[in-house]
């Protein structure tokens, strides 16, 4: 289990290091998120149609993304991520 812990902790340092946040952890779990970045596509379109609403969009409409990190029984480290 210490074993464990330690990959857990590694991979921990490692996602905070990029920019991601610890919501919820146990012994052999993680779960972190950071906000995304916006879909470049709608930005440009609302940028070519009027300047201030493609800004406000830009700046305000981030997506969150989350991420689940387990280690597993032999020590294997799983990753689930996603976007909300």
């Amino acid at each position: 289990m210490e074993a464990r812990r330690a990959i857990l902790t590694r991979e921990i340092h490692f996602s905070t290091a990029n920019g991601w946040q610890v919501i919820t952890q146990t012994d052999t779990t993680v779960t972190m998120t950071r906000k995304g970045q916006p879909d470049g596509c709608i930005t440009l379109i609302l940028l070519f149609i009027a300047i201030l609403p493609g800004l406000l969009y830009y700046l305000l409409a981030r997506p969150t993304e989350t991420m689940v990190v387990t280690i597993g029984e032999y020590g294997e480290v799983f990753r689930t991520q996603g976007k909300s």
